[in-house]
């Protein structure tokens, strides 16, 4: 059925996938009914809002949302609202990467190594132009973190509540392997099988759209999700 929950005429255009999550929305479906999340592992919660995902995942350490949409090479844009856990570190926030060099995928973690890039988000895909550090989100505050690929660019994206601007970062010459054999795009750790990657987080909307977009569309994207998630109770 199509989700009643308020507003809920607020669907991103041309999304593939568009949910909104909490404890009205205890099936996980698309605002428009028409997809449904998966729970990898166990121990999904859902409060006002928002659903959660197991603080501390257990062997093989996901504890994710799987979507209905798989990587592509280019032209692709995957999001996610969310806030972490108080106190823990090591969150696989949104991808399909996977441990394995040679599988494909693309991903966005948390650093759990001490250090000068301790909690910083990271975005990584296989293929070339693999790797870097965005910024660490300040604690208990939700957060939009999107990446996109257009061509062989690729451009992340990060707000929260405390910022008057985006940060936005433009990366040339990315050239993405796909997961391979193909694996869905997940909200949460739903591939990575890994101890340190193991901690779950609070996730009020995940969006995919098989389309990049420029600095302009994403901040809009954004300013709409604050709107929706404030009738939600949710602060962006």
């Amino acid at each position: 059925a199509v989700i009643t929950i308020k507003p809920f005429n607020f669907r991103e255009a041309g999304a593939e996938c568009h949910h909104v999550l909490g404890d009205d929305n205890t099936t996980y479906s698309d605002i428009d009914g028409t997809h449904t999340l998966t729970k990898v592992g166990t121990g999904h919660t859902e409060s006002v809002g928002f659903a959660s995902t197991l603080q501390t995942g257990v062997s093989s350490y996901m504890n994710g949302l799987l979507s209905n949409t798989a990587d592509l090479s280019n032209n692709q844009t995957m999001i996610i609202v969310g806030k972490m856990y108080s106190g823990v570190n090591g969150v696989t926030l949104l991808g399909n990467l996977t441990t394995s060099g040679t599988a494909g995928g693309v991903g966005v973690f948390e650093q759990h190594s001490a250090g000068a890039d301790f909690k910083k988000l990271f975005i990584q895909n296989r293929g070339t132009g693999a790797f870097h550090y965005v910024t660490r989100p300040p604690d208990d505050t939700w957060f939009m973190v999107a990446v996109s690929f257009s061509g062989t660019n690729r451009k992340t994206f990060y707000q929260d509540p405390t910022m008057s601007s985006p940060l936005i970062i433009d990366q040339g010459g990315v050239s993405v392997t796909t997961s391979t054999p193909a694996r869905n795009i997940g909200f949460g750790n739903t591939s990575y099988n890994q101890i340190n990657k193991r901690r779950g987080m609070h996730i009020a909307e995940g969006i995919i759209i098989n389309a990049g977009k420029t600095d302009a569309e994403l901040s809009a994207i954004y300013a709409r999700s604050v709107a929706r998630l404030g009738l939600r109770g949710i602060t962006l």
